[in-house]
């Protein structure tokens, strides 16, 4: 809708301006409320418990080696507004704990989730 002028877009929800290919940048938010604090999104690859460490080491390096380095997979995310930030490890480990903490806490504040989680290892942010 934003590339065919259907809408246009005043600000995105992100601490950083956003390209979307075939319109150009849409500001930041944080260009008008500098303190606001955009909660991140985003989509991640999980292993389970116990898989050979050979498999956890071969996927790695292929996330670190083609993955963020893929000009396709950096083209197909922009082109659909998301911004690509792609990490992996403990980085991408903190960033989720990061993302769910906030959520665990909004859905138990608002009643919404029967555990505070606080008693499971989340303390509040």
């Amino acid at each position: 809708m934003i590339r065919g002028n259907l809408i246009r877009p005043l600000a995105a929800l992100t601490n950083e301006d956003l390209y979307l290919s075939g319109y150009g940048t849409i500001p930041s938010i944080r260009r008008y409320i500098p303190e606001f604090q955009a909660a991140s999104n985003w989509f991640g690859i999980f292993i389970p418990r116990g898989v050979p460490a050979e498999v956890i080491t071969t996927i790695t390096r292929v996330w670190e080696q083609t993955v963020t380095n893929s000009a396709d997979v950096r083209d197909f995310i922009n082109g659909r507004g998301m911004m690509f930030s792609p990490t992996s490890g403990d980085i991408a480990q903190q960033r989720a704990f990061e993302f769910y903490q906030v959520v665990g806490w909004v859905l138990y504040d608002n009643g919404l989730a029967a555990v505070r989680p606080d008693t499971v290892g989340i303390p509040r942010p």
